[in-house]
């Protein structure tokens, strides 16, 4: 552990001025690749050997599960205390931690995810006999998640009505009932909840409020109103460091509203801003292309970005004939640098995720291996999803969605007849699906042996639950429901299936838990937490691509329609965003940016200081 001089001595100027600044609000606008997560590592660092505070009275926030495990390893790694008695988490784990801490007849409280959520909803939906089309069933999800996005969760029907169709009010009360009986929460409620406990009451929030005597928040521009009304709840004389960059703020559709960052110094008139200029990351080229690019926005706190690094390779342009010619420059381009000294990794990013099918078949012909990363998060992958709808049936034979799952994942033969009369059996008796199961079962009138293979294995496994490791219970699943053989089944998606089980294993193995806060950890991963670090050449949307680096950057895709997305050219917010959006992918590349386009669709349309560019045709 390095003294406190020597750390101070890594940072530059306004670095060091961010990290030892204190007294009043700070906001920190931290340009792409200039160093922010080691402010705030070091901030926190400063905060625990200087200011002699305990773990205990430190709040980092963040994003995703990714960004506040590295920073969490960072503080451990520059003070040597252990991690874990810290409070660095996502906005989400920090409301369902306070929710588990506060609601202590619900600790053993279950997040459900959209997947679930939409199962629970057709559930429902089926049951009230209401003539919604399954196609509607995500309409009826994002009217849900938009309501208590502004912080509605009431089951009054005259405050609903202003708010949601008149058919989906029913469904809203009926989801909201079902989520209570089985102890569940959505992704919007960890917020929305966590957020009334501390507002309604006043002993509660002063306990927060007395602990975190420091609160910092990163990547701060994707901040949503109910996350923030639900941080000012625990902000007390000034003592919070917010950190972010609004030329980065991306995520609008997701509700982030990037004017909480750029109001912050009205919300708090004493506010002390710091700018971090300095780019660490990629060449002179890069930051002064991207530069020239997002001055263009009028909605911006402002920063003169620069780097120490003179020069670099010139940006590329390549405009090909039809969407097949771009891919097979890409695949070509990237043959023929393989041999190049840092070349790799490569990024090859778009703006929309059908962009990828082209390029895909391009580098398979080509001969050149990829990992595509698509919108699917670690727990909405297949293998992950029917593994823990066994474990959470295990721990909670009440949860039905989990039921309907595990029961055909192997498949048994339990087709619709069966499960319809699984779910009439359970409405007449008022009992879960699980238990109409054992009913039926026990009175002869389902006699399948598979069936009753699969209560033995339930039954099993809630016994191994407190017994046994959560990796020995999951790799008891597969071996008793011939898992592999099921997924051998699959044909040419095999390896990849069984790559994310023995992913699985591998991270409970690795967790420190009980089931329950393992399972809710699975289902708050991201997208890209899972991005191996050897991929050489990795495909992925822009949005997918915050936060990471690559020294090759290839943005496919660059034309008018495409990005600037054709949906925004009516709007000056939503350009201005696309701009944003652009500038994010090009300072994801340290060494090289290549960015190409096809005339089956239209022409390139940003302008780039020609003094950089060589064009390929």
């Amino acid at each position: 552990m390095a003294e406190l001089s020597s750390l101070l001595s890594e940072l530059n100027k306004a670095q060091k001025e961010a990290v030892e600044y204190f007294g009043s609000p700070l906001l920190i606008s931290a340009g792409a690749g200039s160093g922010k997560t080691r402010v705030i590592t070091y901030k926190i660092a400063y905060i625990l050997k200087k200011l002699n505070y305990i773990p205990f009275n430190i709040l980092a926030l963040t994003f995703t599960n990714k960004a506040a495990n590295e920073m969490r390893e960072r503080v451990e790694q520059l003070t040597g205390l252990n991690g874990n008695s810290l409070w660095i988490s996502t906005f989400h784990s920090f409301g369902l931690r306070i929710l588990k801490k506060e609601k202590r007849e619900r600790e053993q409280i279950i997040v459900i995810d959209r997947a679930d959520a939409k199962s629970l909803l057709s559930e429902i939906i089926t049951r009230l006999k209401k003539d919604i089309p399954k196609t509607e069933i995500k309409k009826v999800i994002n009217s849900i998640a938009n309501l208590k996005k502004k912080g509605i969760i009431s089951l009054e029907r005259d405050i609903l009505v202003n708010y949601l169709y008149a058919d989906y009010i029913d469904i809203f009360i009926e989801y909201q009932k079902e989520l209570e009986k089985k102890h569940a929460y959505d992704f919007e409620d960890l917020i929305v909840k966590a957020y009334q406990l501390l507002n309604k009451n006043s002993e509660i929030r002063d306990k927060y409020k007395k602990q975190f005597k420091y609160i910092l928040v990163d990547e701060f521009q994707d901040t949503s109103p109910e996350q923030y009304k639900f941080l000012k709840t625990l902000i007390t004389d000034g003592n919070i460091c917010v950190v972010g960059d609004e030329d980065q703020s991306i995520y609008s559709w997701r509700g982030a509203n990037m004017d909480i960052f750029l109001d912050f110094p009205e919300d708090f008139p004493d506010t002390k801003i710091i700018r971090l200029e300095e780019n660490y990351r990629s060449t002179k080229i890069i930051i002064d292309s991207a530069t020239e690019v997002i001055e263009r926005n009028t909605k911006r706190i402002g920063k003169s970005m620069f780097t120490q690094k003179e020069g670099g390779n010139p940006i590329l342009l390549f405009n090909g004939r039809n969407k097949e010619d771009e891919a097979a420059f890409i695949a070509q381009y990237i043959s023929d640098n393989k041999e190049t000294t840092d070349f790799f990794p490569v990024g090859i990013l778009y703006r929309v995720n059908s962009r990828s099918r082209a390029i895909e078949d391009a580098l398979t012909y080509t001969g050149i291996n990829y990992k595509i990363i698509g919108s699917l998060s670690f727990y909405d992958r297949k293998v992950v999803k029917d593994l823990s709808a066994y474990l959470r049936l295990a721990f909670n034979e009440k949860d039905d969605v989990s039921f309907l799952r595990a029961i055909q994942a192997p498949n048994r033969g339990v087709g619709n007849k069966t499960i319809e009369k699984i779910k009439e059996n359970s409405f007449i008796n008022k009992i879960s699906y699980y238990e109409s199961l054992k009913k039926l079962s026990e009175d002869k009138i389902l006699k399948s042996k598979k069936i009753s293979d699969f209560i033995s294995l339930i039954e099993l496994l809630k016994d191994e639950l407190y017994h046994n490791s959560i990796a020995a219970v999951i790799q008891l699943t597969v071996e008793k429901t011939g898992y592999k053989q099921y997924l051998e089944k699959s044909g040419d998606r095999f390896n990849t299936q069984w790559e994310n089980v023995q992913e699985l294993l591998e991270i409970a193995d690795k967790f420190q838990g009980d089931i329950i806060d393992f399972i809710n950890t699975l289902v708050l991963r991201q997208t890209t937490e899972n991005i191996s670090e050897t991929a050489k050449v990795l495909l992925l949307t822009i949005h997918a691509a915050k936060g990471l680096e690559f020294n090759t950057v290839i943005l496919a895709g660059s034309e008018e329609g495409v990005i600037p997305h054709i949906m925004s050219k009516d709007s000056r917010d939503r350009l201005e965003e696309e701009r944003r959006l652009f500038y994010v992918a090009m300072t994801r590349a340290k060494k090289r940016l290549i960015m190409t386009s096809q005339n089956e669709w239209s022409n390139f349309i940003y302008s780039i200081p020609s003094t950089h560019l060589y064009y390929i045709s």
